[in-house]
């Protein structure tokens, strides 16, 4: 079962969605729970994280999709969030809160079809993703979208994590490559990151969570092109 939001101010346009969920649903057998709210105040009250996906138009009064995203993702880092607009230079700024991809108005079956697909790929690739550490005398089934970042001292692994840190031994490249087929990249010779937890990139330094790292010069250029492909869909993992 997936929850899908529908975040829509137009009455008709919110129905056509609904609909639309509902047909892709009827043709792929897929369960899928449909919520809708005509604007992101709505979405944003009481919200608890339940939903898998979120379908975001971009210019509502009030609270605007933009607004209302920069919000939710201090709530929810990894709800996949497919915006609707009816220009897609607006669909630009959706890098900055990590949304997956966006769907031009009108709407189309055929492109929902494609996009909606791909944002529930998303969402199940999520779901099912996990590593296992070995954390002395335990070992730790961790989700990989809960991982932070990797950082090492003095060859000690500490995998930060929404649930907390986990430490072992090791070097970081043992930790590149137990995570190789994830969207991390390097933002200095000693951590790696979730490109999927990045909330900000600025000169010199990335904001993961509430922590702010360093980004040296070197690393600054792969990892802007990491994140491109990752929040472009042309990362490998996808």
């Amino acid at each position: 079962m997936y929850q899908i939001a529908i975040v829509e101010d137009e009455a008709s346009i919110r129905a056509q969605l609904r609909e639309y969920v509902r047909r892709y649903g009827e043709e792929t057998g897929q369960q899928l729970s449909v919520q809708c709210f005509a604007g992101g105040e709505a979405l944003l009250q009481d919200y608890d994280g339940r939903f898998d996906l979120i379908l975001m138009d971009i210019e509502m009064p009030g609270t605007d999709g933009m607004q209302t995203a920069r919000r939710l993702r201090e709530l929810d880092s990894m709800v996949v969030l497919v915006f609707i607009t009816n220009m897609a230079q607006y669909a630009i700024q959706g890098y900055a809160v990590q949304a997956l991809d966006y769907v031009l108005k009108p709407i189309s079956y055929l492109s929902f079809r494609m996009r909606f697909a791909r944002a529930l790929g998303r969402v199940e690739h999520q779901r099912n993703a996990q590593i296992l550490l070995d954390c002395h005398d335990r070992q730790v089934r961790l989700p990989v979208r809960s991982i932070l970042y990797v950082d090492v001292q003095q060859k000690r692994l500490c995998y930060h994590t929404e649930q907390g840190d986990y430490t072992l031994r090791g070097t970081l490249k043992s930790a590149e490559e137990q995570l190789a087929a994830y969207p991390f990249a390097k933002g200095n010779y000693w951590y790696i990151v979730n490109l999927a937890q990045v909330k900000e990139i600025a000169l010199k330094t990335l904001r993961v969570g509430d922590v702010e790292l360093p980004v040296s010069r070197g690393c600054r250029p792969a990892l802007l092109a990491a994140l491109n492909a990752y929040l472009g869909g042309t990362a490998s993992h996808e």
